[in-house]
């Protein structure tokens, strides 16, 4: 496995992760819209899940611009 598969595999990899948090994001305003967690504790998690989401996606750009790069 050359440098370039591996950096595909790896952006697959972080892409499925950046899909899942996605969905966590849904799943955290559902159980806030529906009173199942308070507003407090919400936004607490919607605010790492939003870090977490914009590290995810700064990681694929880089690695897109990496393979640019290399090829």
């Amino acid at each position: 496995m050359n440098i370039v598969d591996f950096l595909f595999s790896f952006i697959n990899k972080i892409n499925i992760a950046l899909k899942e948090a996605n969905e966590t994001k849904f799943w955290l305003m559902l159980l806030r819209d529906c009173k199942y967690i308070s507003d407090e504790l919400a936004e607490s998690l919607l605010l790492d899940c939003y870090r977490i989401i914009k590290i995810l996606a700064t990681i694929v750009g880089k690695v897109k611009l990496k393979i640019k790069n290399t090829k």
